[in-house]
Parts: structure tokens; sequence; C-alpha cells
């Protein structure tokens, strides 16, 4: 007959095995979650989302490695750190304006956004889950025909820098909270059709330089709180009353402003 000890020991072993597998397979269901091979069927489950009727995406194939893909840039470790397809627009390049602003073309992370040698255009209700994309610092899709308004889960990304989304046709309002873009630069929306006023929550965002939400149609009064950015674009919206004193009090990064 076994003991009682051995059979407390045996016990005790089989515990530890069961509590030490456990562990690793949460270990490993939370290293899937976040792999690279996740990153290229998020891109894979966009690029289906999405109307490309001239083949932008068609590079990106799940026989291909998705870092190679046309507008997706990695980092050392294959996550994914920004997706950078400028859309053609409406093929005029008068309206075409992105390149007129000299603080856009260069996002970081040797980043360069070009108006030059675009295929085509993206057209599709704005996706969500993007924010899947846990490691992205840069979505710039530009001048494409993305439709709807930003979901919630984009606003809530804590990694993201850099947001163009500049000529597409963005609607809604802008969220008067969020709990994401704590390291966000950059905040081009130019050229949509996003209504409301500018909120006050964009003045909680301490690394925000630039600033545009030309040609919407946003309204109330011009936000105080702008002087402290570098670039600022609100021109062509329905702004009413007087430009708040508070800009010129707090305008010591203030390189740009366009009220007109």
């Amino acid at each position: 007959m076994f003991s009682t000890s051995i059979i407390i020991k045996w016990s005790s072993f089989t515990q530890f095995n069961f509590i030490f597998f456990s562990i690793f397979l949460f270990l490993a269901s939370q290293y899937d979650a976040v792999s690279p091979n996740s990153d290229k069927s998020t891109l894979l489950r966009l690029k289906n989302s999405l109307s490309d009727p001239a083949g932008v995406l068609s590079s990106w194939s799940p026989s291909s490695g998705h870092c190679s893909w046309y507008g997706v840039h990695c980092d050392s470790n294959s996550r994914v750190v920004a997706l950078n397809i400028t859309g053609a627009g409406d093929g005029n390049r008068s309206s075409h304006p992105c390149s007129d602003f000299g603080v856009f073309p260069l996002y970081g992370f040797g980043i360069r956004r070009s108006c030059l040698g675009f295929k085509g255009s993206l057209f599709g209700k704005f996706p969500s889950l993007i924010s899947e994309l846990t490691e992205l610092r840069v979505l710039s899709l530009p001048f494409n025909g993305l439709v709807g308004s930003i979901p919630q889960e984009i606003w809530s990304m804590e990694k993201l820098e850099v947001l163009d989304l500049e000529g597409n046709f963005i609607s809604g309002y802008l969220p008067f909270k969020f709990q994401g873009l704590r390291k966000m630069r950059v905040l081009n929306l130019g050229f949509n059709k996003i209504v409301g006023v500018v909120p006050s929550v964009l003045s909680s965002l301490e690394s925000l330089e630039v600033l545009n939400l030309a040609s919407n149609d946003l309204n109330g009064s011009v936000p105080g709180f702008v002087g402290k950015f570098r670039g600022v674009y609100l021109s062509f919206n329905q702004f009413s009353g007087v430009i708040p004193e508070e800009i010129g009090e707090n305008c010591g990064k203030l390189e740009h402003l366009d009220l007109s």
C-alpha cells in the first residue's frame, strides 16, 4: 500500500504540474495575441473589408511576408508600426493639397508622406479593426474614400503618434473624451465632413504639435488652447466670434496658424 506521505507528495506534484501547464497555456495565448502573425492576419482582414478597384493592396498576399507589403512598415520584431497609403483623391492635382503643408511630409520613424506615385484609392467604412495593430505609431491614409466616423477604438490606441486621414469622407463628431493618443504628435483630419465643435479634450494631448481640421463643417468658437501647438489649420469651417486672446498668450511654439 502507498503511504500517506507518498500520496500527498504525488498530489502536490500533480497540482504543481497542472498550475504550470495552465500558466504555459495562458502565456502562449498572450504571445499569439500580439505576435507578428496576428498583425498579418489583421492586415488581411483589413484588405477584405475595403474596396480596392485599382489593386492598391495587390501585394498583400498570405504567401508573402507582411513587412514587404505596400504601405506597411515594421519594427525589428516584424510588428506593424505604420500604415502609409496615400490615395489618388479625385485625380485633380489642384485639389490634392497634401504637399502644401511643410510640417506634414515627415512623420518620424523614417516615414515620409508623398503625394507622388500613388496607385489609386481605397473605399469603404473606416475599419475599427486597425486598432488591433497594437504597436501602430503612424496611421496615414489620406485622400482615399473612407467614410463614416472614426471608431472609438482608434481614439483609444496607446502608441499612435500620427493620425492622418486628410481628404477622405470622414463624418461625425470629434470625441469629447478618449483613453488613448497620449503620444499623438500629428492629428490631420482636414478636408473631411466632420461636424460639431473642437473638443477641449485635445488640449490634454501634451505631445500634439500639428492640428489640421481645415475644410470640415466645424462650428462654435475657435478654441484658445490651439496656441500651444506648432501648426494649426482651421480654415474653411463655420467658426464664429472673436479670436481668443489665449492664443496670443500661449503661442511660444506656434509657427503656422490658418483661420481663414
